[in-house]
């Protein structure tokens, strides 16, 4: 994470893949491995499940910052560990600092042992920004924004583990598997939304909860200037098409903060790709039937709220 920091702009799966084909390590799958293992650490550092706002929790957290309702990351209270401490088994607690700072500490060395050119590691753009990378707020995002754009534009294989990413994040959260038709009727959507939380099946753990703020900021991140620009036309729709179909599986969800913030994410990216509705169409079978009756569900629940016009739901 310090390279990807330091790198900036300018970072490239090539800083982790072997140079030679001949050496013990390289393989045909380098790439592919050197993705998804980059991705595991990412995600280790960037998710919010440390915090606690990952799963449900972060969906209607997400949820209520499109409202407009701010909701900081440190309010969750659903850990009992005090600051500064960390819990080692069950009644064991020692402290612990909140940041690690590795490189903001590191001095100069005297002149007779390096030469003048060396550059100080406390100087550096990664050790500056350390105190925010070392919190339990996801901080190394803003500071891998421009690294994860251009290594998204140089490696196809990468950008795919991302997209995979996203996708996976948004079809456990809306907890629907759209492998089968035969539960995806609109009467059994409602039952799911009316069911008790605790008869929810939920396809995740507490430790590997998805987290909604992290698949929200990869898509924007996968959908900005600088990746569309430098990517080829047929790129750029099949990422936008594949992006729209993933958030549209958020649309089955019985979760209606869900729904509504696949709704906005899937709406603005069909805004960029017309094409994208067709093409989901006709991969999937459920979507293009949850689709072909929204027009008639918009009218039903528009009559139904007409008494508070023209106040309506999402």
């Amino acid at each position: 994470m310090h390279t990807m920091v330091s790198c900036s702009d300018t970072f490239s799966l090539n800083h982790f893949l072997p140079e030679a084909k001949d050496t013990p390590w390289a393989s045909k799958n380098a790439e592919e491995e050197v993705s998804r293992t980059l991705w595991k650490v990412i995600e280790h550092c960037t998710s919010l499940r440390s915090s606690g706002w990952v799963g449900e929790a972060g969906a209607m957290a997400v949820a209520a910052e499109a409202l407009g309702l701010g909701i900081s990351t440190y309010d969750n209270t659903s850990t009992s560990t005090a600051p500064g401490l960390i819990q080692v088994g069950d009644q064991i607690t020692i402290p612990c600092g909140g940041t690690v700072q590795c490189l903001s500490s590191a001095l100069f060395l005297p002149n007779d042992v390096v030469k003048e050119s060396f550059t100080c590691p406390s100087l550096t753009y990664a050790a500056c920004s350390e105190v925010a990378l070392g919190s339990d707020a996801g901080g190394y995002l803003s500071f891998a924004r421009s690294s994860l754009q251009n290594a998204a534009v140089t490696s196809s294989v990468f950008r795919d583990v991302l997209v995979a990413a996203v996708r996976r994040a948004v079809r456990l959260i809306a907890a629907a598997e759209f492998d089968s038709d035969e539960h995806s009727s609109e009467d059994d959507i409602s039952e799911l939304a009316s069911s008790p939380p605790n008869d929810r099946k939920r396809l995740y753990s507490e430790e590997d909860a998805p987290d909604a703020r992290l698949a929200s900021f990869l898509t924007g991140l996968l959908l900005s200037e600088p990746v569309k620009r430098n990517l080829v036309e047929d790129e750029n729709t099949a990422l936008r098409c594949s992006l729209f179909e993933g958030w549209c599986v958020g649309l089955l969800s019985p979760s209606p903060p869900w729904r509504m913030v696949s709704a906005l994410t899937a709406a603005g990216i069909l805004s960029t790709c017309p094409v994208a509705l067709s093409n989901t169409i006709r991969r999937v079978p459920v979507l293009a039937r949850y689709f072909s009756r929204l027009e008639s569900t918009v009218a039903r629940r528009q009559w139904a709220e007409r008494a508070a016009a023209p106040i309506c739901s999402r």
